[in-house]
């Protein structure tokens, strides 16, 4: 059976979405401080099955979720690289709109009951109209989820797109990080995440294979065949032409610095702090002029990509 894109959209539309914690989810026994989510609808904390409610453990609320995914879908539009799938955050925004999905449903058959029996007025007409005031919310709610569902949209066709703009280059990276893995002789590979389980998700890396099948099947059937084989290779980088498509490192682009995730601004190693005037700053250098450039938290600046991408995957900038 095929897989494109369509099938991994369509998982947000199914009524049988995986929402299924794994056993890679939630740990409260290795970490001292542990963020769960918070997905209940009138807000309040709810705790995975069989744990208490401690101060250790901060819930984390749909604002929060959704504030990160709107941020990872800006960069992930503006990075000229394919930046790591968030797991455990698509994980909760899933369970979320499962949830959603199925809260409304009920809303909906409440609010045609009511309308179809009169709202309660000893009236039993079918025809009966409709009360505004009730439906409002429910549109209101409707649009809503519709617009987390567009996001997640938007974000996964991104990152499909750039699946298939650097499908041989996802190829190789993976390729030499097994082939270092055997010249190593290390026995414990099974147990470390490669390139691709740390880029993609499994569906993604199912769309990927199966992307990288049917485009070399197409360049031998149409091209490679009829050439000699000293020109068949796809993945030549020898010579004047690098015949790997890779990201464009040196990409001009604009960011908005933020500082440590959790805003702990004196314990981050690389933020820099002055007190004429007082200000925390990140230090970046250009190599060709050997110049630094001071990266003042909550400023915007442009620079090229390759120079501040270690604090983009570090959750310290954002890309605009």
């Amino acid at each position: 059976m095929s897989l494109d894109i369509d099938d991994i959209l369509a998982e947000l539309d199914r009524d049988t979405t995986a929402v299924e914690m794994s056993s890679d989810g939630i740990n409260l026994q290795n970490d001292a401080s542990v963020d769960i989510m918070n997905s209940s609808l009138d807000g309040t904390n709810v705790a995975p099955k069989g744990q208490l409610l401690t101060s250790k453990v901060r819930a984390i609320s749909p604002v929060e979720d959704f504030n990160k995914l709107k941020t990872l879908w800006k960069n992930e539009r503006c990075s000229p690289e394919l930046l790591p799938y968030p797991h455990q955050l698509m994980r909760r925004m899933l369970i979320r709109i499962q949830e959603q999905m199925e809260h409304l449903e009920i809303l909906s058959m409440n609010f045609f009951e009511e309308s179809a029996g009169g709202g309660g007025n000893g009236r039993r007409n079918g025809n009966a109209p409709a009360n505004n005031n009730k439906m409002l919310p429910l549109l209101c709610m409707e649009a809503e989820l519709e617009r987390v569902k567009f996001v997640i949209r938007s974000y996964i066709r991104c990152r499909l797109s750039k699946v298939d703009k650097y499908s041989i280059y996802l190829r190789q990276i993976n390729e030499q990080f097994l082939n270092e893995e055997h010249e190593e002789g290390d026995m414990n590979t099974e147990t470390r995440i490669s390139p691709l389980e740390a880029l993609l998700s499994s569906e993604e890396i199912k769309y990927h294979q199966k992307h990288f099948s049917l485009l070399l099947n197409l360049l031998n059937e149409s091209v490679l065949k009829y050439m000699s084989d000293d020109l068949q290779a796809i993945n030549d980088t020898e010579g004047t032409v690098n015949m790997i498509d890779e990201p464009d490192w040196n990409k001009f682009v604009f960011i908005k610095v933020n500082g440590p995730p959790n805003g702990e601004n004196e314990f981050d190693p690389l933020l820099i702090h002055k007190l004429d005037p007082d200000r925390y700053y990140y230090s970046i250098t250009i190599p060709e002029t050997n110049e630094d450039i001071e990266l003042i938290i909550g400023s915007i600046y442009i620079v090229r990509y390759n120079l501040i991408k270690d604090l983009l995957k570090d959750d310290k900038i954002e890309l605009l």
